[in-house]
């Protein structure tokens, strides 16, 4: 039973750490898109930076969802060699240990609804196969049009793959030991905190132009070192943090 409660554990590690990385790379995702909306001065400050960003997180998340997922794309048996860390083959795992399950309150019949559930899901985890296999891990961009009208995944869609997922195998960990592992780890806060720093400064540096004769001529005639000093370090700051160029045709 020792060697099985370990299997156990090992799966929920190896879980409980990618749903913590899709989860972190959507709310982050999700932040750059809505920073589109509102907060577009931010990203403007390194919009190449974005973009690479942003891409490499969508292809990202297909990637990681299909390694998740491996297993419900294809109908009929698999003959392929078996993927270790899947749902499909964690969920077999706790079938094939009724003495396990038992000792757990895990019901083979909520097992069975969670497989029955994941059928049901079927054709958008195939189409979440689609794209990793014709686009993002394996390029086929003859078929690309054909991929964009017949597998169609919006950004909500692996939101919704992301907790179904979650929902599923963490009923197993409560019933394991009793805690509720999350996911959430806000991440999301971190990236809109920088963009809205970035939005500050560039206020404030423009602000700054806007007196900046005024500020050099208080430097030049004051004679408290202090504030001199501290007046050169601001300026050195706002002239520092920003890649030298940026936003010059319009400040000067």
């Amino acid at each position: 039973m020792e060697q099985i409660e370990n299997k156990f554990k090992k799966f929920r590690e190896k879980f409980i750490d990618e749903l913590k990385l899709l989860d972190s790379k959507y709310s982050i995702f999700i932040t750059i898109q809505d920073a589109k909306e509102n907060k577009i001065e931010g990203l403007e400050v390194a919009p190449v930076f974005f973009s690479v960003i942003e891409n490499s997180l969508v292809s990202d998340l297909i990637i990681s969802l299909s390694r998740l997922y491996e297993g419900y794309n294809r109908d009929g048996s698999n003959k392929r060699k078996q993927q270790q860390y899947t749902i499909k083959e964690f969920l077999n795992f706790l079938e094939s240990h009724p003495k396990f399950t038992k000792k757990y309150n895990i019901e083979l019949e909520q097992i069975e609804a969670h497989k029955n559930d994941l059928e049901e899901k079927k054709t958008l985890i195939k189409n979440i196969f689609k794209w990793r296999n014709k686009y993002y891990a394996h390029a086929d961009f003859t078929k690309l049009e054909k991929i964009k009208n017949t597998a169609k995944v919006k950004y909500e869609d692996i939101r919704c793959l992301i907790d179904f997922a979650y929902d599923i195998l963490n009923y197993y960990f409560v019933q394991f030991d009793g805690i509720n592992h999350g996911i959430d780890l806000d991440y999301n806060k971190d990236l809109n905190n920088l963009l809205d720093m970035t939005i500050r400064y560039k206020k404030i540096r423009k602000e700054y132009f806007k007196n900046r004769k005024n500020i050099q001529n208080f430097i030049k005639s004051n004679k408290t070192n202090d504030v001199r000093n501290f007046l050169i370090k601001l300026e050195q700051i706002i002239f520092g943090s920003l890649p030298k160029g940026v936003d010059r045709k319009k400040e000067t």
